[in-house]
């Protein structure tokens, strides 16, 4: 997911960003702070030159935390010193020289960000940079860029930049990485037809959505998202390829981003806190270990039922549950894990499943929804409408994909070609 959502300048950035995607706001007061933040980052950066931003950072990052010698603070002995280690000295000198262009666009960058509230976590960072720029040592170094000797002049303000303001330095990429981050989120946001959710303390859990889509996808078909209180199982059945996986996948976006105050790919979204999300969409058997796939599905949902028991508020996507094992197992653990799901008032899920038997075994459970997606052949090609209806799918491609790819005909010249 963080490939459409990387508008990063630096790699730096792109580290805080996936800091940002791993640690969701928990409340809703933050998260709408934090869609503010984005909204006028969105505005404010809009014409701001990025050019070689990640590369300044970069070079004043190594400049920061060198630790080759002070220079001397004269320009006699800067120039013994460059006599005796050269390198060193122009090394030194290109690190100075990128500060100052970096210290121009940080000027702009404060400019930008005058005004921020005091509950906005852009404050921190406006100040930082806004009293960087005023500090003595960085005013005499842009000074310093014109004139004669320009490199000596530098070379002698080494011993004060990295001895006084290493600290400070440090202090204002993180911050500036931290801003970086911040802005490829609301880029991201300003993505077409995305938009910034309702999220809600709410005693139930939510997720509502219209014209949802997934944002990888070139040209999705839209569908309504529908999880509360009175519908938290959502069973979805459907041929394989019609769009379960891509339903389930869009649900678990819509609550990732909007726990980190993004807009959300729908219309129009409204969203609970949650304290987990929990997917269940690949599992993976383990030959050094001995466990078979089931097994590997058993102890997923195991862990499932485990968070759920120490009352966690949760969205739980699983895709096509026990397919690991035969028909029958399959069915009954199926229609117990589900029914017993529809009994967690905190949580609401999300489970895509072949057995579509269940659904008379389940329906009379007020909790659960039933929705699928079809299909049909049609000139001997698959047709998918990928539109969400109400109801089971009992629909059978299995023998007609056979007949389309002529495997069935192939099969009978097989015992002719096999006879000896």
């Amino acid at each position: 997911m963080i490939g459409f959502l990387d508008h990063t300048w630096s790699r730096g950035g792109r580290a805080r960003l996936r800091e940002l995607l791993l640690t969701p706001l928990g409340h809703a007061d933050f998260i709408m702070k934090r869609q503010r933040v984005l909204q006028r980052l969105g505005s404010r950066l809009t014409g701001f030159d990025s050019t070689d931003l990640g590369h300044l950072l970069e070079s004043v990052d190594r400049y920061a935390s060198s630790s080759l010698v002070e220079l001397p603070q004269t320009s006699l002995g800067c120039m013994y010193v460059r006599l005796r280690y050269p390198g060193m000295v122009e090394e030194l000198v290109g690190g100075l020289e990128a500060l100052i262009r970096l210290l121009d666009k940080v000027q702009l960058l404060a400019g930008l960000l005058e005004n921020s509230s005091e509950e906005d976590e852009l404050l921190p960072i406006a100040t930082l940079l806004a009293s960087c720029l005023q500090r003595r040592s960085i005013r005499a170094l842009r000074r310093a860029r014109t004139g004669s000797r320009r490199q000596l002049r530098l070379a002698c303000l080494d011993r004060t930049v990295r001895r006084t303001d290493r600290e400070v330095l440090i202090a204002l990429i993180d911050a500036l990485y931290r801003l970086d981050a911040l802005q490829s989120l609301a880029r991201a946001s300003q993505r077409s037809c995305f938009t910034y959710p309702e999220v809600v303390d709410s005693r139930y859990p939510l997720v509502t959505a219209r014209r949802a889509f997934h944002p990888l996808i070139s040209s999705p078909t839209p569908f309504d998202i529908d999880l509360d209180s009175s519908g938290r199982v959502v069973f979805l059945t459907g041929p394989n390829m019609a769009g379960k996986t891509t339903y389930l996948k869009t649900c678990g976006i819509i609550v990732v981003l909007a726990h980190i105050g993004m807009a959300v790919p729908a219309m129009s979204a409204r969203v609970s806190i949650f304290d987990r999300l929990f997917a269940v969409l690949s599992i993976h058997d383990n030959i050094d270990r001995g466990e078979s796939y089931f097994l590997a599905e058993v102890r997923r949902v195991g862990e499932l039922v485990d968070r759920l028991s120490r009352g966690e508020r949760m969205l739980a996507l699983v895709d096509e549950m026990f397919k690991g094992t035969n028909v029958m197992d399959a069915h009954d653990a199926t229609e117990l894990v589900v029914s017993r799901l529809a009994r967690c008032e905190k949580s609401v899920f999300m489970v895509s499943s072949h057995l579509v038997e269940l659904a008379d075994r389940l329906s009379p459970i007020p909790a659960i929804r039933f929705l699928h997606f079809d299909a049909a052949i049609g000139d001997g090609r698959l047709l998918f409408s990928y539109e969400l209806k109400p109801g089971v799918s009992r629909q059978r491609l299995g023998m007609a994909l056979l007949e389309r790819e002529e495997v069935a005909r192939s099969l009978e010249g097989v015992e002719r070609a096999q006879s000896v």
